[in-house]
């Protein structure tokens, strides 16, 4: 199975439980940690990993001190 098959079955089950609207939505990181069970410095170390691997950051910038991420973001794993 390739992994854009698996992303796009992953997508499509979370589609199926919530609305894209709430998938698409920018939550602060302490959401977004306790969504994974991590803290977000893994949070953080993890968006690091990705953009050093040449990928874009999922990390969205909120104001001067405060991040997000998308929930879609969230709850899809990192290959």
């Amino acid at each position: 199975m390739s992994t854009n098959t698996s992303e796009n079955d992953l997508v499509a089950r979370l589609l199926g439980t919530m609305p894209a609207t709430e998938l698409m939505r920018i939550a602060p990181l302490t959401e977004v940690a306790r969504l994974r069970g991590t803290s977000t410095d893994t949070v953080l170390r993890d968006d690091q990993r990705r953009v050093a691997r040449g990928e874009p950051s999922r990390i969205v910038r909120l104001s001067e001190r405060r991040k997000g991420m998308r929930i879609i973001h969230a709850l899809c794993p990192d290959e």
